[in-house]
Order: structure tokens, then sequence, then C-alpha cells
């Protein structure tokens, strides 16, 4: 009786915990179709805009397409290189602003950045991450453009490169603070002054995760259109240096896509197609390049 006893409750565990097992294994999988779900249905409007994209823009494409300048809406010898040179010329130099500018604040951040002066300057990078890009293009058109009298592309770049600086500001500071403290202490173990430790030790080991943050800036402020709106404008030529007016790929995007001339709205879907592109080769730079950088990606 006894062993029937111990036999039965035994069957009654094993019939239990069988049954919770079966009960997790079914709310797991509807988790995993749940989830699935969902990436698919993120990914079906990616890859609609995607497809609109490069279908409309290989239907117009054509090689000089790439190599004209803009022109006449009835010309079908008009093309794109001019906003192409306006967006690397605009990029370059808001990069020359925003790069170096975002390190050594991103680093006076996350290692002197313990007085109010700093807790100051982290609340402007956060608002300036915040803010709209139309402001900052307001901005430099109320202080650069209007007082020198004109439109520029180094006046686009400078917008470019205010909104440049905050971005790579917050990856430095935090890819700074990831590095390992004993890398820091081994420095200061060997006699280094704080500024070469800092410049020889913890910019060292935070330089791959901070050149990927950079390329993603440099992809973000690309395809920027309002604030150039208000500071290269646009033009139908390539621009000779930096003080003349300039279109770039997003600008050139906004005017021909809402003209009612069917070349320029083919010449626009060009462009679209081009500016995707240029994006996708920094993130795929970026994937080769920095690896390590995305695995908790």
């Amino acid at each position: 009786m006894i062993e029937e006893k111990d036999s039965n409750r035994f069957d009654r565990g094993s019939y239990t915990s069988s049954r919770h097992w079966k009960m997790r294994m079914s709310i797991d999988r509807a988790m995993f179709f749940i989830t699935a779900a969902c990436f698919i249905l993120v990914l079906i409007p990616l890859f609609s805009i995607l497809f609109q994209v490069f279908y409309n823009g290989l239907r117009s494409f054509k090689l000089i397409v790439l190599l004209n300048e803009g022109g006449s809406p009835v010309s079908t010898i008009s093309g794109i290189r001019h906003a192409i040179t306006g967006t690397i010329y605009a990029t370059l130099i808001g990069s020359a602003i925003g790069i170096p500018s975002g390190i050594i604040v991103g680093t006076y951040l996350a290692e002197f950045g313990t007085n109010t002066f700093a807790d100051v300057l982290r609340v402007v990078i956060n608002t300036m991450v915040s803010i709209p890009t139309i402001i900052t293009g307001v901005v430099v058109w109320a202080f650069i453009v209007i007082r020198v009298g004109h439109f520029s592309v180094l006046a686009g770049g400078i917008a470019l490169g205010f909104i440049m600086i905050p971005l790579v500001a917050r990856t430095t500071e935090e890819m700074i603070l990831l590095v390992s403290p004993i890398y820091i202490e081994a420095g200061y173990a060997l006699g280094l002054t704080r500024m070469r430790n800092t410049v020889s030790i913890v910019l060292a080991n935070a330089s791959k995760g901070i050149a990927s943050g950079v390329l993603l800036a440099v992809a973000r402020i690309m395809g920027e259109t309002a604030p150039l709106l208000f500071t290269a404008f646009f033009s139908q030529a390539s621009p000779s240096d930096i003080l003349d007016p300039a279109a770039t790929l997003p600008v050139l995007i906004y005017n021909y896509a809402i003209s009612p001339f069917e070349y320029w709205q083919g010449l626009a879907w060009v462009a679209a197609m081009v500016l995707i592109l240029l994006n996708l080769d920094i993130l795929l730079i970026t994937r080769l390049m920095f690896p390590e950088t995305h695995q908790s990606d």
C-alpha cells in the first residue's frame, strides 16, 4: 500500500510537471511568433520605401544624370552632379567643425565633468540633441547669412557642424566611460600626467567606438534638409568655392519632388537613391571596420 501511494504521488507530480512544461513551451512559441510578426511589421514599411525609391530611381537613372549639372526642367540632359558636389562640400565642412569639437567636449565631460560648468554643458549638449534641426538652420541664417548678405555652402556646413557636435560629444563621453579603470590606473602607475593618460590610454582604447559614432553622425548630417534651406539654399551649378550657394541632395529632392515637371521628379528619385546608397555605404563601412562595437546591437 505504501509503495502504491508513493507511486501515485510520483505520477501526479510528473503529470503536473509535464503540464507546466507544455504550458511554458506554448507561451514561449506564442511569444516567438508575436515577436517575429512585430519584426516583420517593422520591416514592411522599410522595405517598401527602399523598393519604391530604387524602382523609381532606376527607371530614371542614366549615367549622364551623375555627370551633368542642373538645368532646365524640360531638358533631358540635366543632372544632379551639382547636388552631389554640394553635399560633399557641406558634409566635409560640417565634419571639420563637428568631429574635433565633439570629441573635445565629450572627453572633457567624461574626464573632467564633475563641476558646475560641466553640468551646464551637459544640459546644453542634451538640449542640442533634442531640438529640431531647423532651429539650428535659422540661428545660423540669422548670425551668418544675414550678416554676410548671401547664402553659402560654408553657412550650410557650419549648421551641419553644430548639429554634429552634440552627437559626437555624447558618443565620445559614453565610449570613454566604458574604458576599464585598470588601464587608466596602469597609466598613472607609469607616471603619465592626466592629460597624457587621457590622450594615450583613454582615447586610444575608446577610439573604435568613437570612430563608429563619428561615421554614424556623418551619415545623419548628410541627410539633413531643413537647416540647409536657410543656409546653403539652392543652385543649379556646382559651387566654385565655399562662399557660393549650393544645392545638396536632400534639398534637391525637396525642390524637384514638389515641382510639376516629370523629368525633375525623376531626378528627385535618382537623388534619393544616391543618398540612400551613400548612407548605406557609411553604415556598411562602420560595421566592417568596427564590428566589435555592434556586438550588443
